[in-house]
């Protein structure tokens, strides 16, 4: 937390790196990130939250599980997220709007190893989503959310392989309504609509109760 007047954080990592998006045998370090988040208030019932993210990644050796063709190169990923929340009435306990939103990069530079040589491969991806949900009543919430991923262009050389998108761009929209019955526990409605392949489309009816066990918001010990 940086010493100023308005809320500033910044934070970063180290780490060993053998794994998603990073891969392979490394020793030390394989990879690092870091973030920065602001915000503040707008008046009495309305606040903001700006963030930004990075991960960057040494990949000696990743590997597909569907075509077992290994990637080695680097892997950078970029993230912005914004929030913004509203209280109508002035109590957020009672009502509350919140919206928020994420875009993510991710870059991938190398080569691919297919076969009995190495395809370069230069190419980003780029995913983004949007919500919004509504607090009605102090127990009772309904939201939305749409979700979009555009995949990255496809390579001479990699067509029909796992990274070939076919021009696809997986989808996904839901909705939901969830009752806060304690402050322990939460039972939830959620229907999503997936297109995550070309052609193909999957409906979800998902009914869950989340429950909190040790220290939250109510009870930090």
């Amino acid at each position: 937390m940086l010493p100023t007047d308005y809320y500033a954080e910044i934070g970063g990592g180290a780490f060993r790196g053998d794994d998603f998006p990073a891969g392979g045998s490394v020793s030390g370090q394989g990879a690092w990130s870091a973030y920065a988040r602001t915000g503040g208030d707008i008046g009495d019932n309305q606040s903001w939250r700006l963030g930004v993210y990075t991960l960057q990644s040494d990949v000696n050796s990743r590997t597909s599980n569907e075509d077992s063709v290994t990637f080695v190169g680097q892997s950078n990923l970029y993230a912005a997220d914004l929030r913004y929340t509203l209280a109508p009435t002035g109590d957020a306990t009672k009502q509350e709007i919140i919206f928020q939103t994420e875009i993510m990069r991710r870059d991938d530079d190398g080569t691919y190893n297919v076969g009995a040589g190495a395809l370069s491969y230069d190419e980003s991806s780029l995913g983004w989503y949007a919500q919004a949900i509504y607090k009605f009543e102090p127990a009772w919430r309904i939201g939305a959310r749409y979700s979009r991923l555009d995949a990255a262009d496809t390579p001479a050389g990699f067509a029909g392989s796992a990274l070939d998108s076919e021009g696809h761009d997986p989808q996904t929209f839901s909705v939901m309504a969830d009752w806060t019955n304690s402050e322990f526990g939460r039972f939830r409605l959620q229907y999503n609509r997936e297109e995550l392949d070309k052609g193909d489309e999957d409906n979800q009816v998902i009914f869950q109760y989340i429950m909190s066990l040790g220290a939250h918001g109510a009870h930090p010990y």
